[in-house]
């Protein structure tokens, strides 16, 4: 299949699917959308916009969106397999045993938008305490 944009449009609805297909599958093993070789990412989110509003759904959006999730799971799974890394570096269950932190947190963060913890809602801590002490006397 060709790469450029135009002969991308030529295709068929069935190969348009199939690549979107191809796209997702490349999603799911934990590659970026920017990798995919096939096409650029932001053109096969257009067609799969494109087909969605002619078919009144959104299947091929939440196709991507499904495997954009899987993506973040393959990568979160990378780093509790690396927490089961025992003192002699082995993991047992996967069979890996070296894993580097630093690669692991920089992508988590760069791709998945992850941060150390959490900020907390302001909704569980009151702005203003009062606080009656009494003695018993």
């Amino acid at each position: 299949m060709k790469k450029a944009k135009n002969n991308f449009v030529d295709n068929s609805v069935d190969k348009t699917i199939l690549l979107i297909k191809h796209f997702c599958e490349h999603l799911k093993k934990g590659y970026s959308a920017k990798s995919f070789p096939e096409m650029d990412y932001k053109d096969i989110l257009e067609q799969a916009n494109k087909l969605d509003e002619q078919n009144n759904n959104d299947t091929l959006r939440q196709l991507i969106e499904n495997a954009h999730r899987q993506s973040r799971l393959y990568w979160e799974k990378l780093g509790v397999d690396a927490a089961h890394i025992d003192g002699k570096g082995e993991n047992k269950s996967t069979g890996r045993n070296k894993f580097n932190s630093s690669v692991w947190i920089f992508t988590m963060r760069t791709r998945f938008g992850w941060k150390d913890s959490e900020p907390e809602p302001e909704s569980l801590f009151p702005k203003e305490m009062v606080v009656r002490l009494t003695t018993n006397s």
